[in-house]
């Protein structure tokens, strides 16, 4: 039988791979096929290949940052993946028009510039606390917390006439 910290370090696993895994969406759906993840085949086998196609293009844009982050020494998470979306698109016009240059000097190019855009970090400005303390890990509110509820202050415009 699991004990409870167990069991509870099994569910935040889940909740982490579903993360990953809602990420990877946004990645190809909204980044990556710039929200137009449309199939234009008709044939099954075809449709196969294209979802393939895709899949492919992801991984090889998430081991450009892998490596991008090699270099740089940061974790791949810090680098932007739209930002080598864009690279990488820019790479591949600038290619199709002058396709002399080798393939090791280009790669050395682009993850070194996907390394040069490390994202911020991010940080709450405010702590997050709830109203009651029951079943949750969070810190209940306190009379100081009382401003983290409050409305936003209203804009009061003075029109002053001459």
């Amino acid at each position: 039988m699991p004990r409870r910290g167990q069991v509870k370090e099994k569910r935040g696993d889940r909740l982490v791979d579903r993360w990953e895994v809602e990420t990877l969406l946004d990645e190809v759906k909204v980044h990556q096929q710039d929200g137009r993840l449309v199939l234009r085949s008709r044939a099954p086998d075809r449709v196969e290949q294209e979802v393939w196609g895709v899949l492919l293009l992801h991984r090889a844009l998430r081991k450009l940052i892998h490596d991008a982050a090699l270099v740089d020494g940061v974790g791949p998470d810090w680098l932007s993946f739209t930002h080598t979306v864009s690279i990488v698109r820019r790479q591949v016009v600038r290619r199709a028009v002058s396709p002399r240059r080798r393939t090791a000097r280009i790669l050395a190019a682009v993850t070194a510039e996907i390394a040069e855009h490390v994202l911020p970090k991010r940080s709450r400005s405010h702590p997050r606390v709830v109203c009651r303390t029951t079943r949750t890990p969070f810190p209940a509110k306190k009379p100081i917390d009382k401003h983290l509820a409050a409305p936003p202050p209203t804009v009061v415009t003075v029109l002053i006439r001459t």
